[in-house]
């Protein structure tokens, strides 16, 4: 078995109303500026009808207890039609996602958080990078701080590594915006070495100077906390 079939075995099977919620989510995500590929789909409905597009919006009538969906109509590659179109979600049977590759991390709900065939990042760049952000730790707090990680709980390759490299990211950059917004002191008098570790929770603790990041990375994006999340957890935590 490749490495494409393993990720595609990794995709939760969803009602149908569940993934039109997630494609809604996605949608919000990218007007807020994230980088997010909005995946086209076909609608199966019940009709015997099929039409093609992307999820804009959906909405629930109170006064007519139904729920309304709007979609941008398209073509299989995403080229848009000028049209839109209102449909009722409980008319739609089944829904086929053109270009599932790149939309992975939709379709996983986070697990997966690259397209199908973006190698993850190995063992030897990871350590590389976070020496690199320890530097600019360093610099920014006037004292050493380095990361570690706990490499005996964290599998060899695969999607893992790259969620241990967003979280990696992420807590440098939450330091960052810490010590800018409230200066290096309480940074540099309570840490002297940032560790990541894998967790069944994801959590935030400073023991001895230490500061604990850990997640569960097999679970991607939603087994850890998100940069925001980590600002204040930090803050809490010194």
């Amino acid at each position: 078995m490749n490495n494409a079939e393993q990720l595609l075995l990794r995709l939760p099977p969803k009602p149908v109303r569940a993934m039109i919620e997630q494609f809604h989510a996605v949608r919000r995500r990218a007007a807020e500026c994230e980088d997010q590929v909005i995946p086209v789909v076909t609608f199966h409905l019940r009709s015997g009808r099929n039409l093609c597009g992307s999820v804009l919006t959906i909405s629930q009538d109170a006064a007519a207890h139904s729920d309304a969906l709007l979609i941008e109509v398209t073509d299989e590659t995403g080229r848009s039609t000028d049209k839109v179109a209102y449909l009722d979600p409980c008319e739609i049977e089944a829904i086929t996602v053109h270009g599932a590759g790149l939309a992975m991390p939709a379709l996983s709900f986070g697990a997966i958080e690259s397209p199908l065939g973006a190698p993850a990042p190995t063992k030897l760049a990871i350590r590389r990078r976070s020496e690199e952000l320890a530097k600019s730790l360093a610099d920014a707090v006037g004292s050493p701080i380095p990361i570690e990680v706990d490499w005996e709980q964290i599998p060899a390759g695969g999607e893992p590594l790259r969620s241990l490299s967003f979280l990696i990211e992420d807590t440098a950059a939450a330091a960052l915006d810490l010590v800018k917004e409230f200066g290096p002191q309480e940074l540099a008098a309570n840490v002297k070495c940032i560790q990541f570790a894998q967790a069944d929770q994801a959590s935030v603790t400073i023991t001895d100077h230490h500061l604990a990041v850990v997640g569960d990375l097999s679970r991607g994006k939603p087994g850890r906390l998100s940069r925001v999340a980590l600002a204040k957890a930090i803050a809490a935590a010194l």
